[in-house]
This record gives structure tokens, C-alpha cells and sequence, in this order.
């Protein structure tokens, strides 16, 4: 209703009231809109509070705090709670057994090590080595990195050393995991027997699996393997730079740009080659052949990316490549499962 009726006025009118609210704007004076009891830079430079804010934040999370009148600091959950009590440095002395001591996982408490790590740690410790940095101060620098060091050794303890992201393995634990590791468990858990039996008799189990349908099907997962695998390539290639600066040393950055983008077209080409060998050799029917028409898409698609390396705008054909190859595969097999009745 009062849309229809501002749009019921005239032209003039609506331009003298957006004349007048812009005049207004204008008149403003913004260095009179300022907070008169805000802490002003000047007073951030007094005994060094500008970073020794920062240094509280950090410690909270490192060691534990005298804060007012009880002990308390987040160091309390994301030690105690969590790692001391799982491990049995520490005991609960009363009877509750909802928490980590009897291995009842407090979700909360677990993430809390990762989650003040991150933000109670590194974040303030990036803000005090930009100060220090800017005002030439490395006794600060030096003390503030002593200090995330001392809180985030916790994270590796927890979470292991360096993560796979910052590996040369990211793209095989991918294609395997996913590739391989999905393939499996959806043939297994329609018929489980065909791959694997067990048998226990008295105190001995017996476990036999079939290694022939096993490898059967590694063999049809491998174009699967190689497209996701290509798919965590063509990130790292792209994010080449970027991950060096963050000392991300990912496969491309050992085997170098030039040798990724090879290794790419052979992943992105595999596949395919593989199609053609099994309609040959029967692992798919021969009319499956059709199936190669998906080439030309996919040619196009490995060109597009092999000219430009940029994530924002050919990563994406690493992704269209793995779901062309994938939906002509499971419309093929759906095919044959059909015609097979």
C-alpha cells in the first residue's frame, strides 16, 4: 500500500525528497560522529597495550588464568576437559559419568581445543606480528610465536603433526577414500557374502573374501579414482601460489606446475582409455561403446583447463569432467542391470 502510493506521486515530488535526504547526507560532518569515550590510538601505545591485549587473549588459552575471584580460563576445557580425562591424567571425583573419563565424548569440549586454537591463539598472534612487524619490535614478535607454539603444540597432539592438506598425498588418499572407497561399500552392502564371509568356531574366526571380485572391482573404480584424484590436483594447482605463501607443499608444488598439468591430462584421459578396454575385454557390454561420445564434452573441457589454471573460473571443469564420466557410467550399468533381467 505505501509502495503504490510514493509510486502515485509525481516525478517532482520524488525528486525533491531525494534532493533533500542527499543534501542532508552531505551535511554531515563524520569527524564530529565519533565516539568521544572510544580508546584512541594514542592510548593503545601506552606500555604497549596495543599488543599486550593480544598476549591475554593467547595466554587464556595456553595456561590457566587467576580471573577474579576463581581460576577459570578456557585452557580448563580444552586441556582438562577434554585430553586430561580421556587420557586419565586426571579422575572425576564425583559419580557423573557423562563426560570424556568414561569415554561419553563431550562433542563441546573436544572441539573447544580446536576452535581456541584458531581463534584464541592464532588469531591474536597474526595481529601482534603485523604490529611488531609495522613497528620493527621482534622481541615481541619473538615472545607472542613462543606463545602460540606453547598452545598450539595441543593441536598436534590432538589432531596429528601436519595435516594431509599439506601433503604430497592429498590427491591419493582422495581417489582411494572416495574413488575406490564408496565404490566398495556400495557393492558390498547389497551382498556382502559375495566378497566376504566369516566363520567362528569356538575361539577362532575364519575370514575368507573373494580376491577375484575384490579385484574385479578395484578395476572398475579406477576411472574414479583418477577423476577425484584429478580433482584435488586441479585445486592445488590452482591454489600453486597461495599454498606456498600459507607453506601448503602440496604434490605440485614437488613435481612443479608443468609436470601437474601433464599428470592432469593423463588422469583426465585415463578413464576413458579404460572404457574402451573394458567393452573389449567384456567388463562392460560392447554396446557400452556409445559411451565414448562423452569424449568430445570432456575433450573440451580438459583444453579449457589445461590453457588457464584459475579456481574461480576452470577449476570447476575438474569437477564437470568427473560428473560426465560418472553419469554416463551409472546410466550404462543402470542399462545393463535392466537388460541383464
Amino acid at each position: 500500500m505505501i509502495l503504490n502510493k510514493i509510486l502515485s506521486w509525481n516525478k517532482l515530488s520524488i525528486l525533491g525528497i531525494s534532493l533533500m535526504l542527499l543534501n542532508n547526507i552531505s551535511c554531515i560532518d563524520y569527524e564530529d560522529n565519533v565516539n568521544p569515550n572510544e580508546v584512541t590510538e594514542e592510548m593503545m601505545e601506552v606500555d604497549n597495550l596495543k599488543t599486550g591485549a593480544f598476549f591475554s587473549q593467547m595466554l587464556r588459552r595456553v595456561v590457566i588464568i587467576n580471573d577474579g575471584d576463581k581460576l577459570d580460563s578456557d585452557y580448563q576445557i580444552a586441556q582438562n576437559l577434554s585430553h586430561d580425562l580421556y587420557s586419565g591424567y586426571i579422575a572425576a571425583t564425583l559419580g557423573s559419568t557423562n563426560h570424556n573419563g568414561q569415554y561419553n565424548f563431550q562433542e563441546q569440549w573436544v572441539n573447544a581445543t580446536f576452535d581456541y586454537a584458531y581463534t584464541g591463539i592464532m588469531a591474536p598472534w597474526q595481529s601482534i606480528h603485523k604490529i611488531a612487524t609495522e613497528q620493527e619490535l621482534p622481541e615481541v614478535d619473538a615472545l607472542a610465536t613462543i606463545v602460540k607454539v606453547e598452545g598450539m603444540h595441543r593441536i598436534a597432539d590432538t589432531f596429528g603433526p601436519i595435516p594431509l592438506s599439506r601433503m604430497p598425498l592429498g590427491e591419493v588418499f582422495s581417489g582411494i577414500t572416495m574413488g575406490f572407497g564408496i565404490f566398495f561399500f556400495a557393492v558390498f552392502i547389497q551382498q556382502p557374502d559375495l566378497l566376504l564371509t566369516s566363520q567362528v568356531s569356538g575361539q577362532w574366526m575364519t575370514v575368507q573374501f573373494s580376491w577375484t571380485r575384490i579385484l574385479e572391482i578395484i578395476l572398475m573404480s579406477i576411472p574414479l579414482v583418477t577423476l577425484i584424484a584429478n580433482i584435488m590436483l586441479a585445486n592445488n594447482t590452482c591454489d600453486l601460489e597461495e599454498d606456498i605463501r600459507n607453506h601448503r607443499y602440496t604434490l605440485v608444488y614437488y613435481i612443479g606446475k608443468k609436470n601437474a598439468l601433464k599428470l592432469y591430462f593423463v588422469l583426465a584421459s585415463l578413464p576413458w582409455l579404460l572404457w574402451l578396454l573394458y567393452c573389449l575385454t567384456g567388463f562392460l557390454p560392447f554396446w557400452a561403446l556409445i559411451g565414448l561420445l562423452g569424449l568430445v564434452p570432456a575433450y573440451h573441457s580438459l583444453e579449457r583447463f589445461l590453457k588457464k589454471q584459475v579456481k574461480g573460473e576452470t577449476f570447476i571443469e575438474a569437477v564437470k569432467s568427473f560428473v560426465l564420466f560418472s553419469g554416463v557410467y551409472v546410466l550404462t550399468l543402470l542399462v545393463a542391470l535392466i537388460f541383464n533381467k
